[in-house]
């Protein structure tokens, strides 16, 4: 087990408070709006929010999934199945609708 962490640019993020299970599928889904504000829900639940992101500022740390990126002791052990990105703010109900039609894959 394990908990679920998340971060935006080169430190804004933090423990979501929410452990995760060995040899279980979850869908991880990261939202942010324009306005900096964002969501982080396992599966289709809202696990933790945040709205101290600066959207007009850029990190210095190249993008990571699976690992906090600038260091290596950090690593996600298991499978990614899916990673995409979209120009779009998600609400919950496509969090929703991509979580149901994505399940399917992997369970």
């Amino acid at each position: 087990t394990g908990n679920l962490y998340y971060y935006i640019g080169n430190s804004t993020g933090g423990d979501a408070g929410y452990g995760l299970s060995l040899n279980t599928w979850y869908m991880l889904t990261q939202t942010v709006d324009a306005s900096g504000n964002h969501t982080v829900y396992v599966d289709t639940t809202s696990r933790a929010t945040n709205s101290s992101i600066n959207m007009g500022s850029t990190g210095t740390l190249p993008l990571t999934v699976g690992a906090i990126g600038g260091t290596s002791n950090y690593w996600h052990n298991g499978y990614i199945g899916t990673v995409a990105f979209y120009n779009t703010n998600f609400t919950q109900s496509d969090v929703d609708t991509f979580y149901n039609a994505t399940k399917t894959n992997f369970v």
